[in-house]
């Protein structure tokens, strides 16, 4: 998605008609991926299957599932699907689940922000793992997608991911933008891979 591919990204971020997302190992991993698989969708112009991509997560989410990684997704991918026209492609119901996962990520947005100028050593903004700090770290060196890879023994696909996350948790849309986040937001403590 982050080079434009949205085709090639909604065949990657297909999970089976009849897999129940509640019941996944990764909860988070399983909303996160039906959220930018709609977003692909709409993306391309195919409306009624992002809507029928999020009637599928709505009702997971209805049915007890976590909220959690429909909000992790990504800020701007949520606001977008939003933002959408739906007409009587998607039930009112449907839209408003969406509007509130939007407000419940700007509000998780919010709290991480205000949370992690005080937060304990170990601890990332945003909800950084320690792998996308490392990669971070590199990413403020000025070090390539090919270079961060050989780094960290990570494939490219890997830290092309990693960046992609960090986008979506930091709220901003290039690299030089996540290292400026981050050179302000850094724990004074951790020594990654720039320490």
């Amino acid at each position: 998605m982050i080079d434009g591919d949205d085709a090639r990204a909604e065949a990657l971020l297909r999970l089976p008609a009849n897999l129940d997302l509640i019941a996944l190992p990764h909860l988070f991993m399983g909303g996160q991926i039906m959220v930018l698989r709609a977003e692909a969708q709409r993306r391309q112009g195919k409306l009624d299957a992002v809507a029928e991509t999020l009637s599928r997560i709505v009702s997971q989410v209805k049915a007890g599932g976590p909220v959690g990684g429909v909000r992790t997704a990504g800020l701007k991918d949520l606001e977008a699907l939003a933002a959408q026209s739906w007409g009587a492609r998607l039930a009112p119901a449907d839209v408003n689940e969406l509007r509130r996962w939007v407000a419940l990520a700007r509000a998780g947005r919010s709290t991480a922000n205000a949370s992690n100028s005080a937060s304990a050593a170990g601890r990332f903004p945003a909800g950084l793992s320690e792998r996308e700090a490392e990669v971070l770290d590199l990413v403020v060196k000025g070090h390539s997608k090919k270079l961060i890879a050989r780094t960290l023994d990570l494939s490219p696909a890997t830290v092309k991911r990693h960046v992609s996350n960090v986008l979506g948790k930091a709220g901003v849309e290039t690299r030089t933008e996540a290292a400026t986040w981050w050179m302000e937001r850094r724990p004074e403590n951790w020594r990654g891979a720039a320490g």
